[in-house]
């Protein structure tokens, strides 16, 4: 994969432990309905979330949120600046 799509999902992604397809199409400027997401552009997407260390894992929002089938990965020494001042959702293994 090429260095700077890996460096432009890393500032994208920053902040953003749980994550799924969808929002990653849409914080890169697609559209914002998950139907809109072409199949190839997906499965590039899958492989990007791969390679920047996402595993697909069940989860649950703590808060009674959403639950289901997600992007989850360890934490990168950038998500503390990316998270602050911003609204943070916090999730559980659901395994």
């Amino acid at each position: 994969m090429h260095p700077i799509l890996i460096e432009a999902g890393i500032e994208a992604l920053a902040g953003r432990q749980v994550t799924d397809v969808e929002e990653v199409y849409r914080l890169i400027g697609g559209e914002s309905r998950p139907e809109a997401v072409p199949s190839d552009i997906r499965r590039g997407l899958c492989d990007l979330l791969r390679e920047l260390g996402y595993r697909q894992r069940w989860v649950r929002g703590l808060d009674g949120g959403r639950t289901g089938f997600r992007w989850v990965r360890g934490p990168w020494p950038i998500d503390y600046g990316a998270l602050r001042g911003r609204e943070v959702e916090t999730y559980t293994n659901f395994d």
